[in-house]
């Protein structure tokens, strides 16, 4: 059942003001209550129906930790009946619906009530504390536990609850913090907290802070949070102004410069003064203070001129010195941003109003590779790949290669004449000069004899870094299910063959040595590190991926590139590439990257939708597929595009670098 408890006058009570304010706090208990169901009258005159304030009264109905503290202010100077019983009469439901009441009786100045026999007075031990401030548990004493949020801008806090001195009294907590332990509780409370954790944010990433939380205790009928200016869930900002223009010690108005960010109702602190508000205005500017609320808590009414710092009273606090220190990172999957937005938190002559990071033009682009200083560069291998096939049966040699070679008959040509078919489907003999030309044939007309097919993944050495790559980790993680272990966003791009229907590349493997290693801990790993030769056409580099096919067409393993042989012919042209590969284990997270593997006989070209993102402009990949392959069932990657391409799994594009797209 609901239980009534500290009445404000108590039970019997004489010499009360006719301008008292009404209090009494509600216990839940375990059965709860319903405040919707709330009922309290005054000498038969309801002033509160259903929760509600009725009949032209006001006040407020706090809701703490299992428990209510309700007030009901004075409607008027003669809100009490002058020398008279006051009879106060309270109900409410639990939420088994079952009705609790009470009710009790005052007296207010002039009225000589028969006080009857007085109750004895309460035991106290006298080992008891004194308590005039709040208190955590000694074991759980201050802040508890902080983390680095991962977002670059923000640290997470949480600590244990505290308790009131004044049972009647709510608890609230003050957060602070500073860039130098020693200053961390120097200064003025940063944020007003309601509930035992928070999240600060607007921090300088890779800035080191230290931050400490103390209790502090108020009065319910002094304290509302109603229009603070809200810093985060349940987490409120310390407001502050400046005096407008002096006012003396009599004075029950407080000008000032703004009243924006200041509650309803409550408590200033004006130089070494405490005045208590009952509400604020916006023209003129300042705070209307309450009856005797000069000089409040026993501080003296003073004068205070123009300019003075006026801020919110920050309670009784305890006096724990626990700090902790917590450094804002960039951590997986958010990606760091460079560019400030401005003062989004509001220039308050305290914070700078530092509020994060611009989601455009900034980590983003800047983080991006733009150039592969690493590797060899190719171009000129890339641009072989359009020499025509050999043709087989139309050739006719006009002299050996030796002849040519020994400078007889200048001024011919090498190779003969060569069948090319036009559009018309005629045949055309053309005589074929080019050394490289011939090269390649020959490479090629080989390769198809004695090669095989491979799927060639190219790795990626530009292109938008992936968000594992950290402030303070710039070695990217091996397993990572976004750059695969590159460092780049998705890691690889699958090249397709325009010399073959199936789009993959002829490679000559040499024999080789197959084993099975015992590795560490009595682990087993295969070790196949045979060498191979293919075409200068596509160029291979060193850490890109080959996949083998078994004969029935199924995977048989993936293959590192470990080096790369080339060679220059005659006039300063490309010969074969001769590399070394090792075989990946199984286990490896290279094979959850999907690919095409055949495309033959009919490949054909998908186009994902247009989409633009923070610090990405609008752009479409290219995905090569089967024709009339289902989209449903669709497991490949894109093609790179602005730095980046996209994994399908199921014909769903993953998102990367905060935007994804949709295949037509």
């Amino acid at each position: 059942m609901a239980q009534f408890t500290n009445f404000s006058p108590a039970s019997g009570q004489t010499g009360v003001a006719r301008t008292a304010t009404i209090s009494f706090t509600i216990l839940e208990g375990a059965a709860g209550a319903q405040i919707n169901t709330l009922s309290t009258s005054v000498d038969g005159t309801f002033a509160i129906q259903n929760g509600i304030f009725v009949n032209g009264y006001n006040g407020s109905i706090f809701a703490g930790v299992g428990k209510y503290v309700v007030g009901i202010y004075p409607k008027s100077p003669d809100f009490l009946e002058a020398a008279a019983q006051i009879d106060a009469y309270m109900a409410i439901r639990d939420s088994y619906d079952v009705l609790d009441s009470y009710s009790y009786a005052f007296f207010t100045t002039g009225y000589v009530a028969d006080p009857g026999d007085p109750d004895p007075a309460p035991e106290v031990d006298p080992r008891a504390c004194d308590l005039t401030k709040p208190f955590f548990t000694p074991t759980d004493l201050g802040l508890s536990a902080i983390l680095d949020a991962g977002v670059g801008t923000e640290v997470d806090v949480s600590w244990k609850p505290a308790y009131p001195s004044n049972e009647n009294n709510l608890v609230f907590y003050n957060l602070y913090y500073s860039t130098l332990r020693e200053q961390v509780f120097d200064g003025y409370p940063d944020f007003l907290v309601v509930d035992t954790e928070a999240t600060i944010g607007g921090l300088p990433p890779g800035d080191q802070h230290f931050f400490g939380v103390r209790a502090t205790e108020l009065n319910p009928l002094n304290v509302t949070i109603s229009g603070l200016n809200q810093a985060g869930t349940d987490m409120y900002y310390y407001p502050e102004a400046l005096v407008d223009a002096y006012f003396d010690q009599y004075a029950m108005f407080v000008p000032a410069d703004s009243v924006s960010g200041f509650p309803l109702f409550g408590t200033l602190v004006v130089n070494d003064e405490l005045i208590r508000y009952g509400s604020k205005q916006l023209s003129p500017a300042g705070f209307n203070v309450s009856a005797n609320g000069r000089g409040y808590a026993d501080t003296g009414a003073e004068a205070h001129r123009a300019g003075a710092l006026i801020r919110l009273y920050w309670g009784k606090e305890d006096k724990n010195t626990i700090t902790a220190q917590a450094t804002p990172t960039f951590q997986k999957p958010n990606l760091a941003l460079t560019y400030v937005f401005g003062d989004g938190y509001g220039n308050d002559g305290r914070r700078d109003g530092y509020d994060g990071y611009a989601n455009t033009d900034g980590y983003l682009r800047l983080r991006q590779q733009e150039f592969d200083n690493i590797t060899t560069d190719t171009t000129n291998n890339d641009e072989q790949g359009d020499f025509n096939r050999f043709d087989y049966c139309g050739t006719w040699r006009t002299m050996s290669p030796q002849s040519f070679m020994q400078g007889q008959c200048r001024g011919s040509y090498f190779g003969g004449a060569q069948v090319r078919i036009d559009n018309n489907g005629d045949r055309h003999l053309v005589k074929e000069s080019d050394f490289q030309t011939h090269m390649l044939q020959r490479e090629e007309l080989l390769l198809e004899q004695t090669g095989e097919p491979f799927v060639l993944m190219r790795r990626m050495w530009t292109g938008a870094k992936c968000p594992c790559v950290m402030l303070r980790r710039e070695h990217q993680d091996a397993r990572c299910q976004i750059c695969f272990g590159t460092g780049f966003v998705q890691g690889y791009i699958q090249f397709f063959n325009p010399r073959r229907g199936d789009r993959r590349i002829l490679v000559r493997i040499d024999p080789a040595t197959d084993d099975v290693d015992i590795v560490d801990r009595g682990g087993l790993e295969p070790k196949y590190e045979p060498s191979g030769w293919t075409l200068p056409f596509p160029a291979i580099k060193d850490r890109d991926v080959l996949i083998r096919f078994n004969e029935n067409n199924t995977e048989e393993f993936r293959y590192e590139i470990l080096d790369v042989t080339r060679q220059r012919v005659l006039f300063l042209q490309s010969g074969a590439q001769k590399f070394r590969m090792k075989r990946f284990p199984k286990s490896d997270i290279i094979y959850q990257f999907p690919v095409v593997r055949d495309v033959s006989p009919t490949p054909g070209t998908l186009t994902t939708t247009l989409t633009a993102a923070p610090g990405i402009v609008a752009h479409s990949h290219q995905i090569v597929v089967l024709q009339g392959t289902a989209i449903a069932t669709l497991k490949a990657a894109t093609q790179e595009s602005e730095g980046h391409n996209h994994v399908i799994y199921n014909g769903i594009v993953q998102s990367v670098l905060g935007h994804t797209h949709t295949i037509p």
